[in-house]
């Protein structure tokens, strides 16, 4: 069985689908160009994996990336690289419109010439942007972005759409909505707020916490991947073997009850500030659940209070706090 390419190794969703796929038995090679020293712990949790063959690599070099693919010759890949988060964007788009842009060219170039059989990639909630109606549906327009990060998302969806008309490359998009768990990304509300907490700094709570996001336990969405993995779309009688699908628990939770839950798994109560909404964050992200492939038993079942609590042990054996 040929090798599974999984872009942004040391990622956190990606470091993870990694490890799905090598308890699967499977092959994995992964790629990164490795940013950050929580990057470099993730990976050492797969380098000594029997199965998994890792390259440091920069996706927006194109001729190298595609004689990348050329020389592992994998059957799948799960791109996972970007450069995530909404307020980031903001201070650096060039980085963003590099990572998330040309990158995405790159790795489409070299799936199609590679002749890989699925492509699977991150795309986000924040696509659905200003759109008004909750819960959110693939089968809406997402047309109006509130963000540079969001417009990437955008833009990765109508590129795979092409290469999937022009070229015949079978490709998945991945709306995810708020990932959260163990070797989780630090920027992400689970993570920020446990340290602050813990380091009894203040909470900026956005719109006096009344934003309302789908936490969505990173254990449920390794396992949709890996069933999505060998299920490639079919082309429909109208159009070519693309998709979007949404990647969500259905269950949005406002982020004041989110510091009370980790109140609770810290013991330790939690000091906020009350800031104003950024123009680019959106008011709630809410999955809807419709997808056809979703059966009950792949639903997201893992609850809030259940996933914090993973997170929390994993950050204090992590940290030894």
């Amino acid at each position: 069985m040929k090798p599974v390419l999984v872009t942004g190794v040391a990622g956190f969703i990606g470091s993870q689908t990694a490890h799905a796929l090598l308890d699967a038995g499977r092959e994995v090679v992964g790629v990164d160009h490795l940013g950050g020293a929580l990057a470099a712990e993730r990976l050492s949790t797969l380098s000594p994996r029997r199965g998994f063959t890792f390259y440091r690599h920069d996706l927006t070099e194109m001729s190298a990336t595609r004689s990348l693919f050329g020389t592992v010759a994998p059957s799948r890949v799960v791109h996972l690289a970007a450069s995530a988060g909404v307020r980031r964007a903001v201070e650096h788009p060039r980085e963003y419109a590099d990572n998330n842009l040309v990158a995405f060219v790159s790795v489409c170039e070299a799936a199609r010439h590679a002749r890989i059989d699925h492509l699977i990639f991150a795309s986000s909630s924040s696509v659905y942007g200003a759109n008004p109606h909750r819960p959110s549906s693939v089968h809406e327009c997402a047309a109006r972005p509130l963000s540079l990060y969001a417009a990437t998302k955008i833009a990765n969806e109508a590129i795979a759409y092409s290469y999937a008309h022009q070229h015949g490359l079978a490709c998945t998009g991945l709306r995810f909505f708020t990932v959260y768990g163990p070797w989780g990304r630090p920027d992400m509300a689970v993570f920020a707020f446990t340290r602050k907490i813990l380091a009894g700094e203040p909470l900026r709570l956005f719109n006096g916490g009344d934003m309302r996001r789908d936490f969505t336990y990173i254990d449920d969405v390794t396992r949709i991947i890996m069933h999505l993995i060998e299920r490639c779309p079919e082309p429909p009688p109208t159009g070519p073997p693309s998709r979007v699908l949404n990647v969500g628990a259905g269950r949005p939770v406002s982020v004041r009850e989110l510091v009370e839950v980790l109140e609770q798994a810290l013991g330790v109560q939690a000091v906020c500030h009350h800031a104003p909404m950024s123009s680019a964050e959106v008011q709630v992200t809410h999955a809807q659940l419709d997808a056809p492939w979703l059966e009950p038993t792949l639903r997201p079942a893992t609850t809030l209070r259940e996933g914090v609590g993973s997170f929390v042990e994993w950050y204090r054996s992590f940290h030894e706090v």
